[in-house]
């Protein structure tokens, strides 16, 4: 017989939860040890017992996992191209729009298929008689930009975490007993994460006399930069930073609930929930704001046609360069992405890292020597850059 427990996934320490009087050494277990950080609040929760070997054991992505949720990724696709195109009364291919959602949508399908795989080993070990729930507001969780939704949700020991278990657990288990934790004080999850849901746009001054070369958020030293531009025979300089006022009378429920409602069930649990989690985790910037973001990109004076687009890491956050990028790749620009940080390449295919870069772009430029598929060797360590 599985020992019935209760549970408990968020951080005793949070001084803004008024959990005193129910630690339970006995029935009280935590979800993982990040639960108790910081615990000179909470000296007796110290001796609870922890699930941390069932957490830890999923943290680690299989070969096997990464295809299921490549396969989801796809999926989901194959749905938002579709579906924006409707809501948006666009055109775009599949490619457009999967440019400006992939970082999201890769990181969103990981977060919650973590969360959903330590829920399954609990309920394979453990009955779950009672589950402490916070009284999270829902639309609290709703982020601004794709940098807006990282922050969000990469802390596990967050809110986002525990209100992501809460939602699964109501899924799965249709008998679910909740505790209610309230919080001391409401949190403006917005607010307190205000610097991460915001979008800049640039001037640039650029000019080219042989190949129409632009760049964006491009990491490398003066020095190489300057003898690009020599080889090249090419100038290109950003100045002039501004943020890019989100007009929130375009943020009502109307067009994320007609958008959501173009989904349909599956016959898979996961997907189904996928889905549902979604309304709160989809990004403002590709629904109530993307005709402002659009609008915006079309007052940029970046290049009309460029031939090539070059950078490091404008691909994952910078949302004003990704529509640019994603229109004029639909027109034939090529995209070029310069490694800005060691990872996979050289022992597995990382695919959230180097590998998804190799995904986006037309050539992926290396440290080193590479002879892999789409990699183009940099001339980054010659001698004359040291």
């Amino acid at each position: 017989m599985k020992k019935k427990i209760n549970l408990i996934s968020f951080n005793l320490s949070e001084k803004n939860i008024n959990f005193n009087n129910k630690i339970n050494k006995k029935k009280n277990f935590l979800i993982g040890d990040w639960c108790r950080e910081n615990k000179e609040k909470f000296n007796d929760s110290k001796d609870l017992p922890s699930l941390n070997d069932l957490y830890q054991k999923k943290l680690v992505i299989s070969k096997k996992e990464i295809k299921f949720i490549e396969s989801k990724k796809k999926k989901m696709h194959n749905l938002f191209y579709k579906n924006l195109n409707f809501i948006h009364g666009k055109n775009h291919k599949k490619k457009y729009w999967e440019f400006l959602l992939d970082r999201w949508l890769v990181m969103y399908i990981i977060a919650v298929y973590n969360h959903w795989v330590v829920v399954e080993e609990i309920n394979k070990k453990k009955n779950i008689k009672d589950f402490y729930s916070l009284n999270l507001d829902d639309s609290s969780f709703i982020p601004e930009t794709t940098l807006h939704y990282r922050r969000s949700s990469q802390v596990h020991a967050g809110y986002w975490s525990h209100w992501t278990f809460t939602k699964i657990l109501r899924f799965k288990l249709k008998h679910l007993k909740e505790t209610k934790v309230y919080l001391i004080k409401k949190i403006d999850f917005k607010k307190s994460l205000l610097k991460f849901s915001k979008v800049f746009k640039n001037s640039v001054l650029n000019f080219s006399l042989k190949d129409r070369i632009f760049f964006q958020d491009f990491a490398l030293s003066k020095k190489i930069i300057l003898d690009i531009f020599l080889k090249k025979k090419f100038f290109n300089f950003s100045y002039n930073y501004k943020e890019i006022q989100l007009d929130n009378n375009e943020n009502n429920n109307h067009i994320r609930d007609l958008f959501f409602q173009r989904f349909k069930k599956t016959g898979y649990a996961f997907d189904n929930f996928l889905i549902k989690h979604m309304y709160y985790c989809f990004p403002k910037v590709f629904l109530e704001n993307y005709a402002l973001l659009e609008r915006e990109s079309k007052k940029l004076n970046w290049p009309i046609k460029p031939k090539f687009i070059l950078t490091t890491y404008g691909h994952y956050y910078n949302e004003i360069f990704k529509i640019y990028c994603a229109e004029k790749m639909s027109k034939n620009s090529k995209l070029f992405i310069f490694q800005h940080g060691d990872g996979g390449i050289y022992s597995n295919n990382d695919f959230l890292n180097i590998g998804w870069d190799k995904v986006l772009c037309h050539n992926f430029f290396t440290w080193g020597k590479s002879i892999k598929k789409k990699n183009k060797t940099f001339f980054l360590y010659k001698k004359k850059f040291y």
